[in-house]
């Protein structure tokens, strides 16, 4: 009879792979091995992605995500009409809210970035990369 995996020994499995010294997770009620190992390996596999472009890549995709992310900040202070206190009230949530998060790297969202900027210059994306799908 085949012995089932445990969490632990998913956990285990997955810091051998990426050659951690110890590897912490938070599991919801409910979680189990077999989706405990999918998720990592996702986790793997994104990183892989990541990791395969170069460091200028990284670096062009953190400054256009704060660029973007200034925008909205700009957007959001710019002078209007004359509005009430209310209107300015929602006005500081949002900054306040936008100006939460700075974050030095959003793989996904960065990733996503630099997938287009290859596709956009021509150049070959990484082993494994699949173009972004075109829009019709």
């Amino acid at each position: 009879m085949p012995v089932e995996r445990t969490i632990d020994d998913v956990i285990e499995e997955h810091r051998v792979l990426v050659g951690a010294e110890e590897v912490r997770v938070t599991l919801c009620p409910g979680a189990t091995a077999e989706n405990l190992a999918t998720e990592l390996a996702f986790a793997r596999e994104a990183s892989r992605v990541y990791n395969s472009f170069t460091d200028l890549e990284k670096a062009e995709a953190t400054i256009a995500r704060f660029r973007a992310k200034f925008g909205r900040i700009r957007n959001l202070t710019s002078r209007g009409q004359k509005s009430s206190t209310d209107t300015y009230e929602k006005k500081l949530h949002e900054i306040f809210l936008e100006a939460d998060w700075l974050v030095h790297v959003d793989q996904a969202n960065d990733t996503a970035w630099m997938v287009a900027q290859r596709v956009k210059k021509g150049v070959a994306l990484p082993d494994g990369v699949l173009p972004p799908p075109q829009q019709s």
